[in-house]
């Protein structure tokens, strides 16, 4: 850490006010449509191998 300079505001803005809760929950994060499609992907990929699993020690182990 050395030759960092590390500052700390205290949570306010230029202004000098701390910023409001309103504006900062308004505007969605800019990943959260790839988030949310990589959840679901992952999901379905996970429920798929466990059906694809499941086929497989019904057929061989079962």
């Amino acid at each position: 850490m050395s030759g960092e300079n590390i500052s700390v505001s205290g949570g306010e803005n230029a202004s000098g006010e701390a910023p409001s809760p309103e504006l900062s929950m308004d505007a969605p994060e800019p990943w959260a449509d790839w988030e949310t499609r990589l959840c679901l992907w992952s999901l379905g990929l996970g429920f798929a191998g466990l059906v694809v699993l499941g086929v497989l020690v019904n057929v061989f182990i079962l």
